[in-house]
């Protein structure tokens, strides 16, 4: 694709682009408006005791996904979220999820965001093309680890001893917040890999490069190791089946096979062969319908 014809799909796709900025304003840190704002509200900005804990600093790590993903499978999220408010964002995720699919995911991940938009800028010549690939059985498979391992930690010492920060050592949430804020020059350790663990440095190569700047869409570490990413997509093809849920459609009459929905989808959730939606990996991002010049994409309710 040439330099007209990346600004020509800016140009289509706006809006997108814009709220991934608004993801980076509501949730990563120097701005987390979101936990700023809760942290407000709850009395908690000038109390020192509160402060003393990390997750009570405004960033990333305030409104984090996969914590309250590891509580609502060992049976602590009501405990916690009456505690700690804003880590219950998750329980208002999943149900938008069931109803309208993954919102959040296609619109405002920060990480997920940052990763796409940088692999658009890199000539597809460089990057690994699995768009005929199916990654759902990798993606549930790492979701069930993940479950089991939040299970585990819940009911035996020996796991916990073992994978009690399994949760954030892979965490490529936390990996754009220490970005940003080294890139404003917030936390100048944030720039140096000195500071950083051997997980950080190997998930930030995964992340970033590897499934990411060159992996065709920019978001393969979403599709492949994201539990929260995993459950509301799993949500959204349960809810899919139901009339009145607002989904991806296709009519097929109006399909002329041009598959520049298939080559525009960042999560590699159509197939060749006749147009079918993947709902395990869709994250309705509406790419799809943006491209499609004949009307044969809509969101919308229906069977």
């Amino acid at each position: 694709m040439n330099i007209e014809s990346k600004i020509k799909k800016l140009k289509r796709n706006w809006l997108r682009y814009f709220m991934f900025i608004v993801g980076f304003l509501l949730l990563v840190s120097p701005f987390a408006l979101v936990a700023r704002t809760g942290l407000y509200l709850m009395g908690t900005t000038n109390n020192p005791a509160w402060q003393q804990a990390s997750t009570d600093i405004p960033d990333i790590h305030s409104t984090c996904l996969r914590m309250t993903v590891d509580w609502i499978f060992n049976g602590d999220i009501l405990e916690r979220v009456a505690v700690y408010p804003l880590r219950g964002m998750i329980l208002v995720l999943l149900p938008i999820a069931f109803l309208f699919g993954p919102l959040f995911c296609g619109w405002l991940c920060p990480a997920g965001s940052f990763t796409e938009s940088l692999s658009r800028l890199v000539p597809s010549k460089f990057k690994m093309n699995l768009s005929n690939a199916s990654p759902t059985a990798i993606r549930y498979g790492f979701l069930a680890a993940f479950v089991t391992l939040a299970v585990g930690i819940k009911f035996s010492d020996v796991i916990k001893a073992k994978f009690s920060s399994v949760c954030c050592s892979y965490c490529n949430f936390a990996l754009t917040n220490r970005i940003i804020e080294g890139a404003f020059l917030l936390d100048l350790r944030d720039l140096f890999f000195g500071h950083w663990t051997s997980a950080a440095l190997i998930t930030l190569f995964l992340w970033l490069f590897v499934f990411g700047i060159f992996m065709q869409g920019g978001r393969g570490f979403c599709n492949f190791f994201c539990p929260a990413g995993a459950l509301q997509s799993l949500l959204h093809f349960l809810g899919s089946k139901l009339r009145f849920t607002y989904k991806i459609r296709v009519d097929q009459s109006k399909c002329n096979d041009c598959w520049h929905c298939k080559n525009s989808c960042p999560v590699w959730a159509i197939q060749s062969g006749s147009i079918k939606i993947d709902r395990h990996l869709c994250n309705m991002c509406k790419e799809c319908i943006i491209e499609c010049n004949h009307g044969a994409l809509s969101f919308s309710r229906g069977p």
